[in-house]
């Protein structure tokens, strides 16, 4: 697992507590094969350096999310295992949350290490497949926590984690 820097608008307790359940839930899925990726690494060379160490499957995972489940690992991993390329868990503002793949795709993840532009991360990843003949795995698609609107919709949700909602009502 791979765990990448996140980058919201929340401030440094939410992102700090996004961090850390990406990275507990990195360790409860991968044990010790974790990476943690720089702030400012480059998504192509952080995958070929946990890849490098840790062989394959790579699960990339971004803190973004208020509540990962077990089910996103085990769908990436049996997407990969049942021959799948490259597997996207897609978020709804466009980005992404989680990336699967078993091997080094550089020229591929160099089109998800910029912003989304016109293409979410759907486009981008059936764009990818259609010209490298590559097979997609399509996670289901998870609202982030990065601004006011999405705080709005954590703290109805019934499964946000209560370290989560007590750090968003230290906020008001």
């Amino acid at each position: 697992v791979l765990v990448m820097p996140g980058g919201g608008e929340l401030g440094s307790r939410v992102e700090h507590a996004l961090s850390a359940q990406a990275e507990g839930w990195g360790r409860e899925v991968a044990g010790a094969a974790i990476e943690l990726a720089g702030t400012g690494e480059r998504l192509p060379a952080a995958a070929d350096r946990a890849l490098a160490a840790h062989g394959g499957p790579l699960l990339v995972i971004w803190p973004c999310l208020p509540r990962l489940r077990r089910q996103h690992a085990s769908g990436a991993l049996e997407d990969l295992s049942a021959g799948c390329d490259l597997v996207v868990g897609p978020l709804l503002d466009g980005g992404l949350y989680l990336l699967g793949l078993n091997r080094s795709l550089s020229h591929v993840l160099e089109l998800f290490d910029r912003p989304p532009g016109d293409e979410d991360a759907v486009t981008r990843a059936a764009r990818v497949a259609l010209e490298d003949g590559l097979d997609i795995g399509l996670l289901r698609a998870e609202r982030p926590l990065r601004c006011p609107a999405d705080v709005r919709a954590v703290m109805v949700d019934p499964l946000t984690p209560r370290e989560i909602l007590e750090i968003l009502g230290a906020r008001d």
